[in-house]
């Protein structure tokens, strides 16, 4: 319970001290006398957030004009106490621990917000608040399990249905994401998911299966029909057999073109001159004998004409031992003076046996060299004739190799045209039931996502389980009817719909939707648990409808610790008779208790 308050420059107060001794306290005063500001400063207080301001920058506007800080302390009566402080460029700083009270603030505005807003929105609160409207994955699964159109999924054979992910298995991913990202948020990826299935169904819907007939000189064969490895063992055989054919043909171009050169050879030998006479060479060799003859005469008339000319050396050239001068010093060797025109005759005569020997020697090798060039031309001619008779001889099977390489070929080409055929079909095929199977998987997933859809709408499974878990809050809303509307009862219906006996909502008069108002806030108070209540604008209630209100919030005071009730009034009515009500009156910025 909270036992005192203090609000600096907090919106329109400056500064505010407020001591609660009771657990129900009214708050009372005229308009813009900051009622309003006490009740979000309560709010920011306890949950760090008021009229929806959450960033550092909205919640600056809470700083009252002129001031750079506001600050609420909350004192409570256990000994806890807290402060809530922001400056205008800092983020609201917490000084102390904020007790969790089970403050709800989108419950504990005015009675008129939770019913002013949209019925998705009140639906998205009822699902959070409500016990058994936040179920566990295993409960979801079981109720879209259940739901007929999702059930008679279930039924199909599941080996028929080329998904990537079993009907089951999307059930309860969908299952998984309602208990996360709540109801909503599961329908909205069931519709992006069926979205999605649909574009991908459209898409394959226009795949065309290959064409089943190839056209091979001018006749038709039905591809599926054609043996694909007998085709490819024929063309290994056919492509062997040419090959064999073109080693063959390459031999007889070879074996042509080398008849061509050995004829070329034998033209270019032509006829062989004739080679010099054997008694010609013979008469060469002896007149080199000849020659060599009279040179070794002419040696050796040379020699004794120069022993002639030669006279004894002053030392003896034959003892050796010491020197001893020769007794002949000086002396001619020979018995008298050669002639010098012979010896020059001799000389002469020597030049010209070398030079007839040379000659001779030449002619001899020339000779020698015609023999043998005639020799190896003979030989080499005789050669290349055998070599012509054997080519000659051979058959030349040209024109009959071409014919069967290119019978082989065209066979060739015809078995390579089915092995293409073949092979383009497997390929254009394995796409088409690839299509095939991503079209089925998509229509089947159309369906799946579609009942989902439908399953997991408002007006689907949520409207079930609010049908169901609305005992619990229509007994809550009884018991404040009780005191509200006597003799009447306050429902809350399976559609979210709220009727007073039999009157909806929207007939209702202003001072009986406020009741209604303050019954769905004590209601749903109670089930998120929440310590403090505060309601604004029972200034709205007439003496009568306040004297019951008055009377309800005394009779419900033990299920709060404290309960605040705001209005605009000149004056606040004399009925606090009872001391767990306390009256303030708020003016120029501070609270004046108002006596019993």
């Amino acid at each position: 319970m909270i036992k005192s308050l203090s609000i600096t420059n907090f919106m329109q107060i400056e500064k505010l001290e407020l001591e609660l001794a009771a657990p129900l306290n009214f708050i009372a005063g005229q308009n813009e006398a900051g009622k309003s500001s006490i009740r979000d400063a309560l709010l920011w207080g306890f949950c760090g957030q008021a009229r929806g301001l959450k960033t550092q920058q909205e919640q600056a506007a809470m700083i009252r004009e002129g001031a750079n800080v506001t600050e609420v302390s909350i004192f409570m009566t256990n000994g806890h106490a807290f402060t809530r402080r922001k400056t205008l460029k800092t983020s609201a700083q917490v000084l102390g621990d904020v007790p969790d009270i089970g403050l709800a603030p989108a419950i504990l505005m005015d009675p008129f917000t939770f019913l002013s807003w949209p019925e998705a929105q009140r639906r998205e609160l009822l699902f959070k608040v409500i016990p058994g409207l936040a179920p566990t994955e295993d409960n979801i699964l079981s109720r879209i399990c259940r739901w007929p159109a999702v059930e008679a999924i279930q039924t199909d054979d599941e080996n028929t249905q080329p998904l990537a992910t079993s009907p089951l298995g999307i059930i309860k991913s969908v299952s998984k994401m309602a208990v996360s990202h709540g109801f909503p948020g599961a329908e909205k990826e069931c519709v992006t998911k069926r979205r999605e299935a649909k574009r991908l169904r459209d898409e394959f819907k226009g795949a065309v299966e290959p064409e089943k007939i190839i056209v091979i000189d001018g006749k038709e064969y039905d591809i599926p029909t054609l043996n694909l490895p007998a085709i490819e063992a024929t063309l290994k055989d056919l492509q062997k057999e040419k090959d064999g054919l073109l080693r063959q043909k390459g031999a007889g171009e070879a074996r042509a073109k080398r008849l061509a050169t050995v004829k070329g050879q034998l033209e270019k030998i032509g006829t062989l001159p004739p080679p010099p006479p054997d008694n010609f060479i013979q008469q060469l060799q002896q007149d080199l004998a000849g020659n060599k003859c009279a040179l070794e005469i002419n040696t050796e008339e040379m020699q004794q004409a120069m022993v002639q000319e030669q006279f004894f050396p002053a030392t003896c050239p034959v003892i050796t031992l010491e020197s001893m001068a020769c007794p002949k010093a000086g002396g001619r060797v020979g018995s008298a003076p050669v002639d010098p025109g012979v010896i020059e005759s001799l000389k002469a005569n020597r030049q010209g046996l070398i030079k007839a020997g040379d000659e001779i020697t030449i002619k001899l090798a020339e000779a020698n060299k015609q023999v043998t060039e005639y020799q190896t031309a003979t030989a080499r001619k005789a050669s290349l004739e055998e070599e012509l008779v054997k080519l000659a001889t051979e058959p030349d099977a040209g024109a009959d190799l071409d014919v069967e390489i290119a019978t082989r070929q065209n066979r060739i080409n015809r078995g390579s045209a089915f092995e293409r055929a073949a092979y383009d079909y497997d390929i254009a095929l394995g796409i088409y039931k690839g299509q095939m199977e991503k079209l089925a998987a998509a229509e089947q997933e159309v369906i799946i996502y579609d009942a989902l859809q439908k399953a997991l709408a408002p007006d689907g499974i949520p409207s079930q389980m609010i049908a169901e878990a609305l005992d619990g809050v229509n007994d809550l809303l009884d018991e404040a009817a009780t005191y509200l509307f006597p003799g009447r009862y306050l429902h809350l219906t399976g559609d979210l719909s709220i009727v007073l006996q039999n009157s909806p909502y929207v007939t209702l008069s202003k001072s009986a939707k406020y009741r209604v108002g303050v019954a769905f806030q004590y209601a749903l108070s109670r089930l998120v648990g929440a310590r403090i209540l505060l309601i604004d604008e029972a200034d709205i209630l007439d003496t009568e409808h306040f004297e019951a209100f008055y009377n309800f919030l005394l009779a419900h005071l033990e299920n709060f610790d404290q309960i605040m009730v705001f209005m605009t009034a000149d004056c606040i009515y004399d009925v606090f008779g009872d001391p767990r009500a306390q009256a303030w009156w708020l003016a120029d910025g501070k609270l004046t208790q108002v006596a019993a």
